[in-house]
């Protein structure tokens, strides 16, 4: 019984491990500028991706590959991989039930961190509107969403270092 009970606790703790890692990659965060963002910044967007993320591991729990492939800045190519970034970009109010990136709720949840007008919310508002393109992007899962989170996934990152939103992973 107990070792059952430490197989669990382990398996919680790796999958926790693996969250906290995916927060790193999802959040976009200033890599050279780190300094621009006050302690309320940063608990705001790791509070919300954490608990995006931890409602999201229920459903689509990822794996130590998983984990390793978005920390090597790859979107894994697998449904729990796909589907886990799309539940946590929906979380977060960057794209809606079909996988579409929301320009509308994207921007309210960039004000709950940052002020209209700040050099942060207008990077992380280019970001958005260079990837917005994935919304007419043909995927083979129709309106489920999880492959254009993929497809959003690659965009933010190949995006985010040309507007010195870096993700430090």
């Amino acid at each position: 019984q107990w070792f059952a009970n430490l197989n669990k606790s382990r398996l919680f703790a790796m999958y926790k491990f693996g969250l906290v890692c995916f927060v790193l990659a999802a959040s976009v965060v200033l890599k050279n500028d780190a300094a621009q963002l006050t302690a309320s910044q940063k608990s705001k967007i790791y509070g919300s991706v954490l608990s995006a993320g931890m409602e999201c591991m229920r459903d689509f729990p990822l794996s130590l590959d998983h984990i390793q492939a978005f920390r090597n800045k790859k979107a894994p190519n697998d449904e729990v991989a796909k589907c886990f970034t799309h539940c946590l970009y929906k979380k977060l109010g960057l794209m809606d039930d079909s996988g579409k990136i929301s320009e509308k709720t994207a921007k309210a949840a960039t004000k709950k961190v940052f002020k209209e007008g700040d050099e942060m919310f207008t990077k992380v508002e280019e970001l958005i509107s260079r990837c917005i393109h994935v919304n007419d992007a043909e995927t083979s899962d129709g309106d489920k969403g999880c492959d254009r989170a993929k497809l959003a996934f690659e965009c933010f990152i190949e995006h985010a270092k040309e507007l010195d939103l870096d993700v430090d992973l």
